[in-house]
């Protein structure tokens, strides 16, 4: 394989790239999940991730775009939550949020679904994955609202 897998912190992506390569897209995002919190040496918080590599987030968002076909990444989630009126560089904004979970299927009848009921057979909604990264917006999606690497 030819990917670019470059990390700033020294993880090693291959695993994920495999992982997506064959649709594992359960394993696929609890495999990011990991990753992330190796880059950020287990402390995960909101604050953490403003400081996340850039190197390291391009890799993980190269490698969903690439083996999704363009459905799934942290780039088609910025797109979509900019679609829904999310504006970078400002505050959270909780009706935008909703509004991206009802877009990407995170949320049924105005209620947030459970991790186990998001679909990881490849038929979720563009945007759909990763989504355990995500912690529902108040981590990473904070980070790309800032416009940093994606």
């Amino acid at each position: 394989m030819d990917d670019d897998l470059s990390s700033d912190k020294g993880i090693e992506y291959s695993k994920l790239r495999d992982l997506l390569l064959e649709e594992k897209w359960q394993d696929a995002d609890r495999e990011t999940y990991q990753v992330m919190k190796r880059a950020l040496k287990g402390n995960w918080s909101s604050s953490s991730l403003k400081c996340f590599p850039c190197k390291d987030l391009l890799t993980i968002n190269r490698l969903w775009v690439k083996y999704s076909n363009r459905k799934y990444g942290f780039s088609v989630q910025k797109g979509i939550y900019l679609k829904c009126g999310g504006l970078l560089n400002v505050p959270y904004d909780e009706k935008v949020f909703r509004e991206f979970g009802d877009v990407v299927g995170w949320r049924k009848r105005n209620s947030w679904v459970h991790y186990s009921d998001l679909f990881f057979d490849g038929s979720g909604l563009d945007g759909h994955l990763p989504e355990r990264s995500m912690f529902r917006g108040y981590g990473l999606l904070g980070y790309m609202r800032t416009g940093r690497c994606i």
